[in-house]
């Protein structure tokens, strides 16, 4: 079963490719027809999507681009996720060294 991103995601990834200059989230929301927080969610879930320059003007938005990424490229590492028990553990051992 997908995720709920990764529907929109190869969508984004062709509009973002097919404009050199990159596009704001609020562009992408227009063109795809959905909600811009969305958007934001998606982008920051894929690898290749980055921030490439800040539109200037009477509001601050971010241009996204996405990066060439080579077939044989792997992907990321996953992060382990971390139970609560071992995050206060962690924390314990800082407290307890200062």
């Amino acid at each position: 079963m997908k995720k709920p991103y990764e529907h929109k995601a190869p969508l984004i990834r062709n509009l973002l490719k097919a404009n050199i200059d990159g596009l704001t989230a609020q562009t992408l929301s227009l063109r795809l027809k959905t909600d811009e927080s969305h958007i934001y969610r998606v982008l920051n879930k894929m690898p290749d999507a980055y921030i490439a320059s800040w539109t200037e003007g009477r509001y601050v938005a971010a241009k996204w681009r996405v990066a060439y990424v080579p077939p044989h490229c792997p992907p990321p590492p996953k992060k382990d996720k971390k139970t609560i028990q071992e995050r206060r553990k962690r924390l314990l051992k800082i407290d307890l060294l200062s």
